[in-house]
């Protein structure tokens, strides 16, 4: 735990600001009145990735405890009240052309399911594809959460992310190198390749600055018409929220060092993180996914889980698998002597 404090100029206000490092839950907390809602977390969710059983998919579970439940449980399914030792999401690729319902002409290049928990005399979720464990107090429903789509242009991958529940508002992805830009109505969250020699940090997340370009500027069909586009209403917008928001006290986390902080120039906006690190040897992970929380501590099964970590998540799983996919092809291109077939 350490505690620093900046003092702003006189035309800053003289603001005074006060930052803290916790960690036990991994994150720095500050006072900071600057900081946007979408960055308010007391916690860092922790979430594995794994393959099940030779499934073609991947499975995310909620906490690295419930995975550990789950394997000392002799990788069975068992319901309880917290829902631990239940995987979250299920990541696959459909066997068969399958096609969005709400638009017969696009094409679903994936599908993420969710598992949802319910007391057994409770009706079940809408449109659940089956039931996959149930007891006399609970019934777990396996249902279609989101659905991925996938188009090449201007040189990049655009992906458009359709969630079940919200179908008016799709989330666009544009993937171009080692870089992952995601719209989320009016802000940019870029996941970005950070490894280096000493040290396989993955891809980090954070929400860019309205100043900062991103992939979607040099996209012609993103320019105009979407919320991002008019800068100057977003600025309003957030200056307006930002009076009307309680006294912060959360910050982004995954700077590991509290002297990391840049004061002057700014916050490091992190709010997740894709990494190999603690993954792979004897274990089933593939991989772990941070996420920044807000929630309490001790939450680490599929129940009450923020729809913001669950979208945070959707993100990793298609980072992951797009990973996954030029691993295969840097295999291929070895294989054959440095040529592509």
């Amino acid at each position: 735990m350490g505690k620093f404090t900046e003092k702003r100029e006189p035309e800053q206000d003289q603001e005074e600001v006060t930052y803290f490092q916790d960690a036990a839950a991994s994150v720095i907390l500050s006072n900071h009145s600057d900081i946007s809602d979408e960055l308010r977390f007391n916690k860092v969710r922790q979430m594995p990735i794994i393959k099940w059983n030779n499934e073609r998919g991947y499975y995310m579970f909620p906490s690295l405890q419930s995975y550990d439940y789950f394997k000392n449980n002799s990788k069975q399914i068992r319901l309880n009240e917290d829902g631990v030792g239940i995987p979250l999401l299920y990541f696959q690729h459909p066997q068969d052309t399958t096609y969005n319902p709400d638009d017969p002409s696009e094409e679903i290049k994936f599908q993420i399911y969710i598992f949802v928990m319910q007391r057994a005399a409770d009706p079940p979720p809408f449109e659940y594809e089956s039931i996959e464990a149930s007891n006399e107090y609970f019934k777990l429903y396996k249902c279609l959460f989101c659905t991925i789509s996938r188009t090449v242009k201007w040189l990049k991958n655009i992906y458009k992310m359709t969630i079940r529940e919200t179908k008016e508002i799709p989330y666009y992805f544009i993937s171009k190198g080692s870089r992952l830009d995601v719209m989320m109505d009016d802000f940019i969250i870029r996941w970005e390749d950070t490894y280096n020699f000493f040290r396989d940090t993955g891809y980090k997340s954070q929400i860019l600055p309205l100043d900062q370009k991103s992939l979607f500027d040099s996209a012609d069909d993103f320019k105009t018409n979407t919320p991002y586009s008019n800068r100057d209403m977003i600025r309003k917008k957030r200056t307006e929220k930002q009076k009307e928001l309680p006294e912060p006290m959360i910050y982004p986390f995954d700077t590991h060092n509290i002297k990391e902080v840049d004061t002057k120039n700014g916050f490091k906006r992190f709010i997740g993180r894709y990494t190999l690190e603690g993954a792979g040897g004897f274990s089933s992970k593939m991989a772990i996914v941070y996420v920044g929380e807000y929630g309490p501590l001790d939450s680490f099964g599929i129940c009450n889980i923020p729809f913001m970590t669950k979208l945070l998540a959707c993100q990793a799983f298609l980072l992951h698998r797009i990973e996954v996919d030029r691993q295969k092809k840097r295999d291929r291109n070895a294989y054959n002597g440095g040529i592509l077939y």
